[in-house]
């Protein structure tokens, strides 16, 4: 009984063997991981894991064509062609020319702009905070404010709001100075606090549809109310 069960052992432990050697390798792995800084795949390799290359940043965009400016109040205003449709855009005063492509980028649309130093009332108006070309010209800063009103990104306490024609129009404390904003229409109240990324800031604006005019006024980017304060 003895023998036979260590025949039997001696038979499990070569199977065992055999099956150890007899398993096949395992194939390479197919992924990698990131590729060292500078490295590039050989020419014709497939994307690692599935992924293309990134492409290189593109110009800031979408861009429009322009075809007629005027300067006025130390603003410049141009009428620009974009995907076979035409709007008017503002921005700080900038040397342009017929015909260059200058970015939409970040604009704030307005409806009903009266441009006090023009007599003229824009249906729609698109604002920019500063004009930048596709060969990547100099873009030109907004007009910096004596005091309050600045158009770089801050925050400040909303003490007065007004909504009008899709808009908001905030009074706001930034640091004990007041100032003037306008955005696109958004839930905030008296006490609550106000952020913005800068914007485009505007001297004797006229809201036809509040019959009032902001000596001073930012067209806030990214108007939103700043839950963390």
């Amino acid at each position: 009984m003895q023998r036979s069960t260590l025949a039997l052992g001696a038979l499990v432990l070569v199977a065992m063997a055999l099956i150890l050697l007899d398993r096949p390798s395992p194939a390479p792995s197919t992924s990698a991981g990131p590729l060292a800084p500078g490295a590039q795949l050989p020419e014709g390799h497939p994307p690692l894991n599935g992924a293309a290359v990134a492409p290189a940043a593109a110009a800031a965009g979408p861009f429009a064509t322009v075809l007629e400016t005027m300067d006025s109040g130390g603003y410049t205003y141009a009428r620009v062609e974009t995907d076979g449709a035409e709007i008017w855009v503002a921005g700080p005063e900038t040397p342009l020319s017929d015909g260059d492509q200058v970015s939409l980028a970040g604009g704030m649309g307005m409806e009903g702009f009266h441009a006090a130093s023009l007599d003229r009332t824009f249906d729609r108006i698109l604002f920019l905070n500063a004009f930048q070309t596709r060969a990547g010209g100099a873009a030109a800063s907004v007009p910096a404010a004596p005091s309050s009103g600045s158009a770089a990104a801050a925050s400040g306490t909303v003490l007065e709001v007004i909504h009008a024609a899709g808009y908001s129009y905030l009074r706001v404390d930034v640091d004990g100075e007041e100032m003037w904003l306008a955005g696109t229409q958004l839930p905030v109240e008296e006490g609550q606090t106000a952020a913005w990324n800068g914007g485009a800031l505007m001297q004797g604006f006229a809201s036809p549809t509040l019959n009032r005019t902001f000596d001073r006024i930012l067209f806030a980017e990214g108007l939103r109310v700043d839950p963390g304060r």
